[in-house]
């Protein structure tokens, strides 16, 4: 343990801000260089797993806030994302998070890359290429969500991404690529993992070729290419069929989804917000009334609000407990994806197959309303609702905001009112790119705002 702090300490150094090249270190300091070192690092769930922007979370799921509680949050950038406001961002943390995983996925492998020919033929070698790899996938695909604009594959070589660092060097200036090369180089790191990857876990909190399947099926249903997303869901699921049967969660506890469950194929989480905190968020009626007599997702979802009666808070999270948002990747989401996908491709017989089995095990006693739908469109809108019923604060409405932007049928127009103020999110917004930080784009002009 004592060896981990002085290599996150040397890391941390490696990736201030400002004035970080004049820090002397400690020469008692770990500098990483074996192999044991990137499984130490590898295992650091604090900053790989959970240090995630929650500002696509605040933007998009389908909550609200009372005045009084919207006025107490005193992170201004968490404020404003609530609102959608034309205000720049400050908040450096929502940037850097992901970006010190890309870091120390690129320490880690330039680290791997000089190990011995026999330490590179160990199934650790490869458990640690394949997670880091992993990571930096993950990492990347974050940052597309709340930082870019909509993958159209029309103009995605000419769309601005993200700035993609490959190597731990800290001197190189970034610029921001192409979305088109962006959402490559995910696709690339995905591939390399598979090739790595076990079918178990083999690192602690680490992963494995399911979960590498379903980040590339969450990847390709944003890119609205719906066969290559039903095969990479067909994939995780063959690998990892299972689902939470919600008739033996016990719905009065205060977080009836355990952390690590049998869905979960991989475990993120934003960090906290009060934006989304327990007890100030209300869910919103629509979607409430969503549920129907017997879906156990309601009950063990939602709680009752003690002090605004009638209204419900959330505690469904896919953590176990309160903090951040659980964002990771989960085998109901991979049942969805398919489902879509199949009712996208005509495959009618199958994406009912996928819709009920998932149906089977969130209703009581399995007891539930068998869809039949056969007309694709009206299929398509089951499955839809499905979802959103489904993957509530999974961080997956900011993404599904997006990409069906440009279907005149089911794209999202939101709404949200603060101080009998009306703040809205029209369809094809330019917003539906968050700001990034306006600290990073001072320090770096290379990296260009987002179009407003």
């Amino acid at each position: 343990m004592k060896k981990l702090i002085y290599i996150l300490i040397f890391i941390i150094l490696c990736t201030g801000c400002s004035d970080f090249l004049e820090i002397k270190p400690d020469k008692k300091m770990s500098v990483p260089k074996t192999l044991e070192d990137c499984e130490l690092l590898l295992n650091d769930y604090g900053t790989l797993n959970s240090a995630y922007t929650a500002l696509g979370i605040i933007a998009g799921e389908p909550y609200y806030l009372n005045s009084p509680n919207w006025n107490s949050i005193a992170d201004l950038d968490d404020r404003n994302a609530y609102i959608w406001s034309e205000e720049p961002n400050f908040k450096t943390q929502a940037w850097q998070g992901p970006y010190r995983v890309v870091y120390i996925c690129n320490q880690i492998m330039q680290i791997l890359d000089k190990l011995t020919v026999a330490e590179k033929e160990s199934a650790r070698f490869k458990a640690a290429c394949g997670h880091a790899r992993f990571l930096r996938a993950f990492a990347y695909q974050e940052l597309i969500s709340v930082y870019t604009l909509p993958y159209n594959v029309k103009t995605a070589d000419i769309e601005l991404g993200v700035p993609i660092r490959l190597m731990p060097d800290i001197d190189v200036v970034s610029k921001r690529a192409s979305l088109q090369d962006s959402y490559k180089q995910v696709i690339s790191d995905y591939q390399a993992a598979l090739g790595f990857l076990d079918v178990k876990t083999t690192i602690q909190t680490g992963t494995s070729k399911s979960a590498a399947y379903a980040g590339l099926a969450r990847l390709f249903l944003d890119m609205k290419d719906y066969d290559k997303a039903y095969r990479y869901a067909d994939s995780a699921w063959s690998l990892k069929p299972y689902l939470l049967d919600y008739n033996t969660l016990n719905s009065g506890a205060n977080f009836p989804i355990t952390k690590y469950n049998q869905e979960v194929l991989f475990s993120a989480l934003t960090v906290s917000s009060n934006a989304f905190g327990r007890n100030y968020i209300r869910m919103n009626p629509d979607l409430i009334a969503s549920y129907q007599v017997g879906d156990l997702r309601k009950e063990n979802y939602f709680q009752p609000n003690l002090v605004d009666l009638g209204t419900f808070g959330f505690k469904g999270s896919y953590d176990g407990g309160p903090g951040g948002a659980f964002i990771g990747l989960t085998s109901s989401e991979v049942l969805l994806i398919r489902a879509e996908s199949a009712a996208r491709l005509q495959k009618i017989d199958e994406a009912l197959k996928d819709v009920n089995f998932l149906r089977k095990y969130r209703w009581t006693d399995h007891i539930y309303p068998i869809v039949t739908e056969q007309e694709p469109n009206r299929l398509l809108d089951i499955i839809l609702q499905e979802r959103g019923k489904e993957l509530v604060f999974r961080g997956r409405r900011w993404s599904d905001i997006k990409r069906l932007s440009d279907d005149p049928h089911r794209a999202i127009y939101l709404e949200r009112i603060i101080d009998n103020k009306t703040y809205s999110l029209p369809i094809g917004s330019l917003k539906y790119a968050i700001q990034i930080p306006a600290i990073v784009m001072e320090q770096n002009p290379n990296i260009k705002p987002n179009k407003r």
